[in-house]
């Protein structure tokens, strides 16, 4: 289907579909690597040398007093020479350039600067985040007016002609350090030598970035100013104010300049006839413009009256003017009304005090129950009693006056199932409209609803639970499988209330785990004994200090692997060897290889799926895209997010968590209670509900970032925040809803 994609036209969907997809494979991978691995037929999509800089003076290019002058220059900044000492280089020796003009000596002294500051940062990120910061103040100097901002700005796109990740990079830092502004790359953007590139991503990804993150600075002067309109010393919040709302006129003013500067560009481009290389190219800026007006449409309409009269007249394309006049209808009709997260530098007003809740909320007037506004982004659910639960609600609830009408039933339905998972004799304080199962918002009831607010528990639950001779006679009537009912009054426990008892969960999961299947056992051959031995003994080494932990885990991956060599040896495995041994062990029953090895044959072989671990580990590759969808459906915000990033992959850092089912990344206490729902269940759906949990735990922060770094970062840290959270709260949030569980197992088959 995709073999002919190369022969398509520039600029073809498709062509560009997969060049982009390849050119950011090459982000994570070298070129040889990648070009033996893609079909053949794609090879011509694939640059023909590997992204690297572009510099503009190599030693053998130029002559000979340029030489003098870029050795000289580059010998200082590796001499970590301070950006004084750098401009006096530029001084000395362009000042004996008496044939060249001024201008024209200041123009070879900025290539020079720039350029040699570049080089210095080109090894690695960190790398040119010291040397920009370092010596931005001397790029400063020859960027003190709009034309020498977008000077150093496409000096940067020289340097990085053949890496574009790195030039979206370095333009962010730049405009960061203050050296250009979010103007000068709207022009650089838009700069006549990228038409006949308008399909190209990087160019857009640039564009974003700037802008979300002008937004962003925006919505922080105003978070400042609201918390600051509540300090007890009125002359101090008085003046604090007074320079905020100075800070907050002035980026209101720079956000209306960029968004003119943007539409005025796009209407240029798509009203000439050399806007564009040919229809595909003006398809691709079209739906550029689209998509600018419809991310920033609040901003758009509030400049209307600026826009029809400098950009939208006769000259205008009809198809720009129908965009715009789309734009206004769309903002205007009622269901779009905005939040401030729309227009962050416009001041707004939101009821603070619970009497004007509760004046429109039906949660707000049932007894012993109060719901209140906290700086318009935070709601609070109080019973009579100390458990409490907070809300932080995500952007993507708009403040309004009337809570009841906007929040309801959803939040009644969350306020109900909440009230039942802390105290269950406070739920009949509460009458949702609408019960949690027939909400539209999910399709895991409360579970899904505590992720969806992005709910804390600020009491631990303290429902009570069976007391550890009850669990004692449940557990052995579970195991031997005397009481049909045992294990289901276990499901509901490990999910719902309390997890296993740790003295009992040895017991349990080894009573659980059935004989092994001697028809999988086999010889492996030699060169796969050796090659897995040699893998093992390197991840296990990793994986703990303790030589008699080593020990145990060299056992049970060697037994394994001699005894299943049709699955072999994966990394993961090593993850989840381990932390069985640290759940078997307690101080009566130091743990085993003898206990552990079944429980890991039983865990493989009969609860995960069978190919899970099969090189080249497709299973786990879908499962990544499975989640994805599951996102999509159940936090559509953050999944709308990292689309608007630039279709950012959350793979990098949840492959790992499904390789290891956790181990490693949670917490342990919260490791356990997944896994005694996983061994209880006998299946590996509640995988998925932990991953989902983790990931509303960190939905507002994701939503809040602007670059895809940022997103792997605030990834790479959600697990942490469990420990915060505490196991019986995660648990809560992530396996509370018995129903909600099964229909996500239900999706997770169909897709």
């Amino acid at each position: 289907m995709w073999a002919d994609v190369a022969k398509e036209e520039e600029g073809m969907p498709r062509r560009v579909f997969v060049r982009e997809t390849l050119l950011k494979l090459l982000r994570l991978s070298y070129l040889d690597r990648l070009r033996a691995t893609v079909p053949e037929s794609l090879g011509a999509l694939l640059p023909d040398r590997a992204p690297g800089h572009s510099f503009k003076f190599p030693v053998a290019a130029i002559d000979e007093r340029t030489r003098e002058v870029s050795v000289a220059m580059g010998r200082c900044l590796k001499n970590r020479g301070t950006a004084e000492q750098a401009l006096g280089i530029l001084e000395e020796n362009y000042s004996q350039w008496t044939d060249v003009d001024a201008p024209r000596r200041k123009t070879l002294a900025r290539e020079m600067l720039v350029q040699h500051v570049l080089l210095l940062g080109s090894k690695t990120l960190s790398h040119m985040l010291s040397a920009i910061e370092k010596f931005a103040p001397a790029i400063g100097r020859f960027a003190e007016d709009a034309e020498g901002k977008l000077a150093v700005a496409r000096e940067a796109e020289v340097f990085w002609a053949r890496h574009p990740q790195f030039l979206t990079l370095t333009v962010d830092k730049l405009v960061d350090y203050r050296v250009i502004d979010v103007i000068t790359v709207v022009d650089m953007v838009f700069g006549g030598e990228h038409v006949g590139g308008w399909s190209s991503f990087y160019l857009w990804e640039m564009l974003r970035t700037v802008v979300a993150k002008l937004r962003l600075r925006a919505e922080h002067v105003q978070a400042r100013i609201d918390a600051s309109s509540t300090m007890d010393d009125e002359e101090s919040a008085g003046s604090a104010v007074e320079a905020l709302e100075a800070s907050r006129v002035l980026l209101a003013r720079e956000l209306d300049e960029v968004v003119v500067a943007v539409v005025r560009h796009f209407v240029r481009l798509l009203s000439s006839t050399e806007g564009a290389a040919g229809d595909a190219d003006r398809a691709w800026l079209m739906g550029r413009f689209k998509e600018f007006v419809r991310v920033h449409r609040a901003l758009v309409v509030a400049n209307a009256a600026m826009l029809e009269s400098l950009v939208f007249n006769e000259a205008a394309s009809e198809d720009a003017r129908q965009v715009f006049a789309a734009v206004r209808c769309l903002a205007l009709h009622p269901a779009t009304k905005h939040s401030a997260r729309d227009n962050p530098a416009k001041p707004h007003t939101v009821p603070s005090t619970a009497a004007q809740t509760q004046a429109h909320s039906p949660v707000g007037r049932t007894g012993g129950v109060q719901m209140r506004r906290r700086n318009a982004s935070a709601l609070s659910i109080a019973t009579s009693t100390k458990h409490t639960l907070h809300l932080v609600l995500p952007p993507f609830f708009p403040p309004t006056p009337s809570l009841g009408a906007t929040l309801s039933p959803a939040c009644t339905s969350f306020a109900h199932a909440a009230a039942t998972a802390v105290q269950p004799a406070y739920a009949e304080r509460i009458t949702p409209r609408e019960t949690t199962s027939s909400s539209p918002l999910t399709a895991t009831a409360h579970g899904m609803l505590c992720r969806l607010a992005g709910v804390r528990l600020s009491a631990r639950c303290e429902s009570p639970g069976l007391s550890l001779d009850e669990w004692s006679a449940l557990v052995g009537n579970c195991v031997r499988g005397v009481d049909p009912s045992a294990r289901a009054r276990v499901r509901s426990l490990v999910r719902a209330r309390q997890g296993v008892p740790g003295v009992l969960r040895r017991a349990l999961w080894m009573g659980l785990a059935s004989a092994m299947d001697p028809s999988g056992v086999g010889d492996p051959s030699d060169a796969g004994v050796r090659s897995a031995v040699e893998a093992i003994d390197l991840d296990v080494l990793r994986t703990s200090d303790d030589p008699r932990v080593v020990a145990a885990l060299r056992h049970v991956l060697h037994a394994y692997y001699h005894a299943r060599p049709s699955i072999g040896y994966c990394q993961g495995m090593d993850k989840i060897a381990h932390a069985l041994l640290r759940a078997l062990s307690t101080s009566a029953h130091p743990a085993a290889t003898s206990d552990a090895l079944p429980l890991f044959h039983h865990l493989i072989d009969n609860i995960l799926p069978t190919d899970m671990f099969l090189a080249p580990l497709t299973r786990l590759l879908d499962d990544q895209r499975v989640l994805e969808q599951l996102v999509a459906r159940r936090l559509p915000q953050v999944s709308r997010h990292l689309r608007v990033l630039g279709n950012t992959s959350l793979a990098p850092v949840t492959f790992s968590w499904f390789a290891t089912l956790f181990a490693g990344h949670l917490p342990d206490p919260a490791l356990w209670r997944l896994w005694d729902v996983v061994f209880v269940e006998q299946c590996y759906a509640p995988v998925f509900e932990a991953a989902l949990a983790v990931l509303a735990l960190v939905a507002e922060d994701l939503v809040a970032c602007v670059v895809e770094a940022q997103v792997y970062s605030v990834l790479q840290g959600a697990c942490r925040r469990v420990d915060l959270l505490g196991a019986e709260a995660f648990a809560l949030a992530a396996f509370a809803d018995d129903a909600g569980a099964r229909v996500l197992m239900s999706e997770i088959e169909i897709l």
